[in-house]
């Protein structure tokens, strides 16, 4: 992918920075379809989110260029190896007790991808939201 789409959201978890921040990155905080999650959490860091259900299997992945503890990520991101990587950046911000997620992923090249990924966004922030209450 290296379109010009992007998706922008916000979401809002009742849990702390530092908690939406760790399970982000943690392996105990799954989300379906996601069966497993590897991460070297460092700048230049490589992540794999291995997928599995009904549908069938696959790899997401990609490597940090931003990483700064609860606070801020950027990496890229490809699904199972695929030569054109979008980018996607997150933004933990504390808003109250709670945590305020700002999201962007660009380099979208069709409406049908944006849309797909928007909502897989929001699956995800649903299953991550509901792990930390």
């Amino acid at each position: 992918m290296t379109g010009d789409r992007t998706i922008k959201k916000q979401y809002q978890i009742h849990a702390s920075r530092t908690a939406v921040f760790a399970a982000w990155l943690s392996n105990d905080y799954t989300v379906p379809p996601v069966a497993r999650v590897f991460v070297e959490p460092e700048v230049g860091g490589k992540f794999y989110l291995y997928m599995a259900d009904e549908a069938g299997s696959g790899v997401m992945q990609g490597r940090f260029t931003e990483f700064r503890p609860d606070d801020y990520l950027e990496y890229s991101w490809s699904w199972d190896d695929a030569p054109n990587a979008s980018t996607v950046s997150v933004q933990f911000l504390d808003e109250g007790h709670d945590c305020l997620i700002e999201l962007e992923h660009s380099g979208f090249d069709n409406d049908d991808t944006v849309a797909q990924h928007s909502a897989g966004w929001d699956a995800y922030i649903a299953g991550l939201a509901a792990q930390l209450a």
